[in-house]
């Protein structure tokens, strides 16, 4: 019995075109995808090597991850569609919980720094690695390790 095999998987970009398919046993198909996880250490090609190869459970265990995930989504969508319909989709506390959350992001991107040695203050890490031709990770790890020519202020 034939395979049809990709040479370039779908997941990494290949199509169904002719020259991209090649014919192979069973035993060349199995091996081919074994190759390939061990080579790139993609899940995908060890499903396909296990599921190939005949690993009891693997198909039934592959199947009721699926089941699990198409559930969950299909719950959360009519979840979401009931919260829009009512006008609800974000409580107050909601609302508060998001409006934190990206004041506790902002404030953490926008922090002044400090150059020690010249004691100019920067409005942030950015403008002060464009000024002073620093990467913006040396003024990062001299803040974080508390050394170099760099604090927070």
């Amino acid at each position: 019995m034939k395979h049809k095999h990709h040479k370039i998987p779908r997941y990494r970009g290949g199509g169904d075109e002719p020259e991209n398919l090649v014919e192979v046993t069973i035993t060349q198909h199995i091996m081919w995808h074994f190759a390939n996880y061990k080579l790139w250490g993609d899940v995908r090609d060890k499903r396909a090597y296990k599921m190939l190869s005949g690993h009891p459970g693997e198909e039934e265990w592959i199947q009721s991850i699926s089941q699990a995930r198409r559930a969950q989504a299909h719950i959360t969508r009519e979840q979401t569609r009931a919260r829009h319909a009512a006008g609800d989709f974000y409580t107050k506390e909601g609302k508060q919980k998001v409006l934190a959350g990206c004041k506790r992001a902002n404030d953490a991107r926008c922090i002044s720094v400090k150059q020690i040695s010249t004691g100019v203050i920067y409005p942030g890490i950015k403008p002060a690695a464009r000024a002073t031709h620093t990467s913006a990770n040396t003024i990062r790890r001299d803040i974080r390790e508390g050394v170099g020519n760099w604090v927070k202020v």
